[in-house]
């Protein structure tokens, strides 16, 4: 029994036995580790598309016309034009002043 033991394709096979468990123990491991680094992955796609849902709903009642109007009394300062300071201006000398332009 001892002798048949000690051949050399049994030495072979005990040794193969070993070398595959730690590869497989290793591979486990390896595996359980790429699985925590895609569910990170997974997590941070998912918070991004929110955060992409939520910029995209403040985009949306930024640019309403209403909310427009209230940012620009606010930040711009703009004032009424009087009536009284536009001035009329001739149709034939705006297109004397393009046909100008375009021969340049």
């Amino acid at each position: 029994m001892i002798n048949a033991l000690f051949k050399p394709s049994s030495l072979i096979g005990i040794l193969a036995l070993i070398l595959s468990s730690i590869l497989l123990f290793e591979i486990k491991y390896s595996v359980q580790k790429i699985r925590k680094e895609l569910n990170s992955v997974d997590n941070e796609i998912i918070k991004t598309k929110e955060d992409i849902h939520i910029l995209k709903a403040e985009l949306s009642y930024i640019t309403k016309p209403e909310s427009l109007a209230k940012l620009s009394r606010k930040n711009l300062n703009l004032v009424s034009i009087d009536p009284t300071r536009i001035k009329s201006v001739y149709l034939g000398e705006i297109n004397k002043l393009f046909l100008e332009e375009g021969t340049e």
